[in-house]
């Protein structure tokens, strides 16, 4: 007896399989199928980008080498900072000079060496004026109405200098600021000589006899007060030299400060009147050179050092273990402190007491170096500095460091340009690969939504047909 399949069972069947594919998009990848297609799908995600890892290795191995690079061009300017003071004939030839009372000494390196008596009798002042005392700073004490009043002061044989004044500037206080902001050469100021009692005083800038202060006024009430006609102004302080005597030769100078006395490079500031002559001592002094040394071999241990670390395999740090940058720099200055310098008398640094150890750092003698410094420190400046004709062991250094660190054409700089371009063709790849990942990735979910639901419209289908089937074995019993 044949058996009609129903239309509501046609109908549900159809409706199963059109809505698979939206269940699939709703629910997400195996919820038509049954199957762990996300799992599969996040694995192969993992897969592909494995191929992005590969390049951002590749991208951090290379940014670390260019770090790297930063801290060897840091390492070698640093030493060279330190080379570059031993490249200073000056520093060779540095004296010193004794203590004295009367007097300070500074000393430049092309002063004799030599003693001095020196004897200071009269230290050079500027010239003070003092006013009368008046009874307030802030009244008016010029004649009123005064329409082109004027201040003149002039310093020593200089130009006069004119000073506008209204009726509001003639007390002390506008006095004093108009002398001020006028640039005259001289300096103002008010005294508080008692109660109620004011003074001005105006004060040459400039020591020596010469330079004493003249002052008028067209205001004939001012020029009873201030002017050189006033009965009460008075000279607290005499304008006068400075007076000394230098090896019995008598010495006069409108300055306390004495330049090339007592012989070229040398300038005395003279602080004090003396009773009796002391002594100035001019000798040499090695003490700034020594230290200069020691710290330049300091500084080239402290390279070694970082040559080490930049390029020891066993640490995080070794990134340029094998780099042929490091390896040159690192041979080529061993190379150049090895080599025989052209002076005539110190060739190598080991005859300055400086030794060149087999892990190639230095270690300083201190007896070797100041006896070599003390015996003929020209002769070490000829070796670190040079002797005009040829360059020293200090100036080349300075000269091969920046063939490694110059900005523009150092050794250094032309491999980090080599690094910018590889990370900026890495950083091209990189989208290149993760635009393909993208389209890849994208294919695969497309498939794999397919297959989900073709498995659902199967189980679908197999559903019906088992239903079909128990109807038929239900209505043939």
């Amino acid at each position: 007896m044949a058996t009609t399949i129903s239309s509501s069972t046609a109908a549900t069947t159809s409706t199963s399989t059109s809505s698979s594919g939206s269940l699939t998009s709703t629910l997400g990848l195996g919820t038509g199928s049954g199957l762990d297609l996300q799992s599969v799908l996040d694995s192969l995600q993992t897969v592909e980008e494995q191929r992005l890892t590969v390049i951002t290795n590749k991208q951090t191995a290379y940014q670390d080498k260019s770090d790297a690079y930063d801290a060897l061009e840091t390492a070698l300017e640093t030493y060279a900072t330190a080379t570059e003071k031993l490249t200073d004939s000056d520093l060779f030839n540095a004296k010193k000079t004794s203590t004295n009372t009367a007097f300070s000494t500074e000393v430049s390196s092309s002063a004799a060496t030599g003693s001095y008596s020196v004897q200071v009798t009269q230290l050079a002042t500027a010239e003070t004026l003092v006013t009368g005392a008046q009874d307030s700073k802030t009244s008016q004490l010029g004649t009123s109405g005064l329409s082109d009043r004027t201040l003149s002061i002039t310093v020593g044989s200089g130009s006069a200098v004119s000073i506008s004044l209204t009726d509001d500037q003639t007390t002390l206080s506008g006095i004093a600021s108009a002398i001020n902001a006028s640039k005259a050469g001289v300096t103002a100021s008010i005294v508080q000589s008692g109660d109620s009692s004011y003074q001005l005083t105006i004060t040459s800038d400039s020591t020596g006899a010469a330079n004493t202060v003249a002052i008028s006024s067209n205001d004939s009430a001012l020029e009873s007060i201030l002017g050189d006609t006033s009965s009460s102004r008075t000279t607290s302080v005499a304008a006068q030299n400075a007076e000394l005597t230098v090896n019995g030769v008598a010495i006069e100078r409108s300055s306390n400060t004495v330049t090339d006395v007592p012989s070229e490079g040398v300038t005395l500031t003279l602080t004090a009147t003396s009773s009796s002559a002391e002594t100035l001592t001019v000798s040499k002094s090695i003490t700034d050179a020594t230290s200069a040394i020691k710290a330049w071999a300091t500084a080239y241990n402290t390279l070694q050092s970082a040559f080490t670390t930049l390029s020891d395999p066993e640490q995080d740090t070794g990134v340029l273990s094998g780099d042929s940058v490091l390896r040159g720099v690192k041979n080529q200055l061993k190379s150049l402190l090895s080599t025989a310098q052209s002076s005539d008398t110190y060739k190598v640094v080991n005859e300055l007491g400086i030794k060149l150890n087999s892990d190639g750092t230095l270690t300083v003698s201190d007896t070797d170096l100041i006896n070599a410094l003390t015996e003929d420190a020209s002769a070490v400046s000829d070796f670190f500095v040079g002797n005009g004709t040829t360059t020293g062991l200090a100036t080349q250094m300075v000269a091969k460091v920046d063939t490694f660190t110059n900005d523009k054409t150092g050794t250094i700089a032309q491999a980090k340009e080599d690094i910018t371009d590889m990370l900026s063709s890495l950083t091209k790849q990189y989208t290149k690969v993760q635009t393909s990942i993208e389209s890849t990735m994208a294919r695969y979910k497309a498939q794999f939504v397919k297959l989900d639901v073709l498995m659902s419209e199967m189980s679908t289908m197999s559903t019906y047909l088992t239903n079909q089937f128990e109807a038929l074995t239900s209505s043939s019993s």
